[in-house]
């Protein structure tokens, strides 16, 4: 997974829905290209299947 840098407060918030089980049925990532909106997708998919399995949750990869 690629570093998510300078998306701590879009983590926060997904992390905190994720928490209190709060999510909406959709959500759309919208933005020009290359900004994170895939890899950002992909923690919250990876986020929430760990979830359920009751894993430990994907940590963002350090910056290089």
């Amino acid at each position: 997974m690629q570093p998510l840098i300078g998306h701590n407060d879009i983590l926060q918030a997904l992390e905190r829905m994720v928490a209190n089980g709060s999510l909406p049925h959709a959500m759309l990532f919208v933005g020009p290209n290359h900004v994170g909106k895939t890899t950002i997708a992909e923690w919250l998919a990876k986020r929430l299947l760990c979830n359920h399995s009751r894993q430990p949750p994907p940590k963002a990869d350090p910056p290089l």
